[in-house]
């Protein structure tokens, strides 16, 4: 099956170009290793009704990843960098919690109430509870879950990926066409994202910085690594690859 790297020329558009242009942590930072880890993520899953549907995780760094899939007025995935205010506050809301006391799961038999679930990552990114209730949780839990889920309506967010494209045959996940600017190069990206084994494929253009990368998807989400290198200095643009289907 034929990748679009096989039918350039293409103009790659995307919004990237305007992200992040005032933000100075897209400042090069002299060749480190990236690194997210884990912190808090809340899952809520469908019922026989009109419930939200939705995955949210917040990272140490405070991204915050957001996945709508139904019943929400943002459906696709959008990313929000906390303020260190807010951090901060989930910072206390976290380290208040008595983590060894609380149960796996918080259920009831009555098959139409949704399921959440909700994870907690130490400061090391390792998984110290999960949590799947549908039922009432202990109160510190709860206000944490609460204000966790608040997030969707108060935070300004932005879109990466359209609703349309969460099961898109045509995306290939693991898969990046990046442009760079002069700043960059290969050895570079590859350094930088070491820990996710980013190798770059092929140079898809003569006259253009433009090329495919594969990473492991196994050791970092799509949308995370898509969002770490929307967020570099010096990419112009990066975007998923796609296959290209036949059409009928």
């Amino acid at each position: 099956m034929k990748t679009i790297q096989a039918y350039l020329p293409i103009v790659f558009i995307s919004i990237s170009t305007l992200l992040f242009t005032c933000n100075p942590a897209r400042k090069n930072s002299g060749n480190k290793p990236y690194e997210l880890k884990h912190w808090l993520s809340l899952q809520k899953y469908p019922c026989f009704g009109h419930c939200q549907v939705y995955k949210l995780n917040i990272y140490r760094n405070g991204l915050v990843i957001l996945e709508g899939k139904e019943y929400l007025e943002k459906t696709g995935v959008y990313f929000t960098e906390l303020s260190a205010e807010k951090i901060k506050k989930f910072v206390r809301l976290s380290d208040s919690q008595n983590w060894p006391s609380y149960q796996s799961e918080y259920t009831v038999n009555i098959p139409d109430l949704p399921i959440t679930e909700f994870n907690y990552h130490d400061e090391h990114g390792a998984r110290i509870k999960n949590i799947k209730s549908n039922s009432n949780l202990p109160n510190p839990i709860h206000e944490l879950t609460k204000e966790m889920g608040s997030l969707i309506g108060f935070e300004k967010w932005t879109q990466i990926q359209k609703k349309s494209d969460l099961t898109n045959p045509e995306i290939i996940a693991n898969e990046f066409i990046i442009d760079m600017d002069s700043s960059l190069n290969v050895q570079i990206l590859e350094t930088e994202f070491s820990l996710y084994d980013l190798k770059s494929q092929n140079k898809l253009s003569s006259n253009m910085n433009l090329w495919s990368f594969k990473y492991d998807d196994t050791k970092i989400g799509k949308y995370e690594m898509l969002i770490l290198l929307r967020k570099k200095y010096g990419i112009r643009s990066v975007n998923f690859n796609r296959r290209i289907l036949p059409r009928e």
